[in-house]
């Protein structure tokens, strides 16, 4: 320790906390965000193109209404999951795993009710396939890793600086 610092700070000796949460972030968080940021873009993609390429006449008020509404309370979802991730907030944990598991089962849920009429290649099966599988096991890995859980954990444990020993004197013998 510095001079004229005691043995219960509790700051190491470059004015760091010693209660610091030093878990690094796990690659499955990194991934969650990265999804969140993509699921946003979609999503304000896929509304702009709606209102691009449909006439004004084929649109309902009530309709353009409910779909921005929707989609702008999955945005602010999405956001508030990437923030609170981002500063390691353990509702936004959770809130991450109901996000990526309903996306999971409502775009796999929509290829089962409603299939595609055009042919699809064996490869682009396979993609979203794999794709799917891929966000499931990042669901899981958030849900359930002791890693993550560190790493969302709310305080790490203060290190007791008055129960270490204190250090040996120096040794001038050879």
């Amino acid at each position: 320790m510095g001079v004229g610092k005691s043995q219960t700070s509790c700051y190491n000796n470059r004015g760091k906390s010693l209660m610091q949460n030093k878990v690094k972030r796990p690659i499955s968080v990194w991934i969650a965000q990265i999804l969140f940021v993509f699921f946003v873009l979609l999503m304000i993609l896929a509304f702009l193109l709606a209102m691009m390429t449909t006439q004004p006449s084929d649109r309902s008020f009530g309709g353009v209404l409910f779909t921005a509404t929707t989609e702008l309370i999955f945005i602010v979802l999405f956001v508030i999951a990437f923030w609170g991730m981002a500063t390691r907030k353990s509702f936004a944990r959770w809130l991450g795993v109901g996000l990526l598991t309903f996306m999971l089962i409502f775009v796999n849920l929509g290829k089962v009710l409603f299939p595609s009429d055009t042919p699809q290649s064996m490869v682009s099966i396979v993609i979203e396939i794999l794709f799917s599988i891929f966000v499931f096991v990042v669901t899981l890995h958030i849900s359930l890793s002791d890693k993550v859980a560190a790493f969302f954990a709310r305080k790490a444990e203060p290190i007791p600086l008055n129960h270490l020993p204190p250090p040996q004197p120096p040794s001038f013998e050879e």
